[in-house]
């Protein structure tokens, strides 16, 4: 065993979750894409103005490594402490936190960042963290944590090494993010469950809720957020719309074999007398309502749409009407449903 390691004789006796307010333009796109689609001269609307909230990421938590985003952030705020479980005991599986934070810079606040500190031992001289590297300063006056264990806490061995695991967490702040100034106070409200944590915060008057919200419609789609900021890359949209009028202007029947909502819409937008086929193999129905539901205002007719009801390898003639399919588009290794296992989203084409 090398000299740098501890042993650990009991159990973990505590943990802290600490978290700090940002400002980031590369997590905005990673949920916004309302905002991102106004720019943008294509004339695909996936969110259109009159139903602003009907495409959106899932309000929870997301790994994610944000050491690389270090020179892209700005700290709106200073790490401060949300809770603290003791492992001796059960922890609730319901807690609520009331918190006031100054914010240490002026900005808009678009996402929370959350990581953990793990008291190893009894004696509180062992410690462990997923803390972001930016944060080691910090966490040195971090109170009861000596300058030597608090260096350990992200100067670990190896810590220069890509690591799949041990990632912190990011809650996404609707919208364009909460406007604040130096100095002003910011009211967070946190709640955990067995397995989760969510936060909302308010500014005096202002609260997190995307202010071009209308909820006119019944459901709301939600998407990973990389498929989000795909989807709001103009340079993206572009070239897949130049391959979609090279392949598809004369394609009567065409085929979408995967759940890209951006591909059925552009194709039933770009050619008005094609008959769009939906796989959608994760979305199924509730994509499919979706497609209808922005069908008037990207200036296509949902009749023009088709779910298929069951897997390809039962495809016939029948579920054509008789025709072949003229243009197979998809985007590639990519499936729209979150409740499976990993390996089970990997495909091959």
């Amino acid at each position: 065993m090398k000299n740098i390691c501890d042993i650990i004789q009991d159990l973990t006796t505590c943990n802290i979750v600490l978290t700090q307010l940002v400002e980031s333009k590369f997590l905005w796109r990673l949920h916004d894409l309302y905002s991102n689609e106004v720019c943008s001269s294509d004339g695909i609307r996936l969110v259109p103005t009159e139903l602003s909230t009907i495409l959106n990421v899932k309000s929870q938590q997301y790994p994610m490594h944000c050491d690389s985003l270090q020179e892209e952030l700005k700290l709106i705020s200073e790490p401060f402490r949300i809770f603290e479980f003791d492992f001796w005991k059960r922890p609730d599986s319901h807690g609520e936190a009331e918190i006031l934070i100054k914010a240490a810079a002026g900005g808009r606040v678009n996402a929370v960042i959350s990581w953990w500190v793990l008291q190893l031992d009894q004696e509180g001289t062992v410690f462990y963290s997923t803390a972001p590297m930016w944060i080691k300063d910090l966490l040195m006056r971090f109170p009861g944590i000596s300058v030597e264990y608090a260096t350990k806490l992200v100067d670990l061995p190896g810590d220069g090494n890509w690591c799949d695991h041990w990632k912190q967490c990011v809650w996404f702040i609707p919208g364009e993010g909460l406007p604040v100034s130096k100095g002003e106070d910011i009211q967070l409200h946190a709640i955990h469950s067995d397995i989760s944590i969510s936060y909302s915060l308010r500014v005096e008057s202002h609260r997190t809720m995307n202010e071009h919200g209308i909820h006119n419609i019944g459901f709301q789609l939600s998407l990973p957020p990389e498929k989000i900021a795909t989807y709001g890359d103009d340079n993206w949209r572009l070239h897949v719309l130049f391959a979609l009028q090279n392949a598809g202007k004369d394609s009567p029947l065409c085929f979408v074999v995967d759940d890209s909502v951006f591909l059925a819409t552009a194709i039933a937008h770009l050619c008005k007398t094609s008959c769009v086929m939906l796989l959608f193999p994760g979305l199924r129905e509730k994509g499919f309502q979706y497609l209808k539901a922005i069908a008037e205002a990207n200036q296509f007719s949902a009749d023009c749409l088709k779910l298929v009801k069951h897997r390809t390898d039962h495809l016939t003639l029948h579920d054509t009407d008789g025709k072949k399919i003229d243009l197979l588009v998809g985007e590639p290794f990519y499936y729209g449903s979150d409740n499976h296992l990993p390996w089970k989203n990997l495909r091959f084409w």
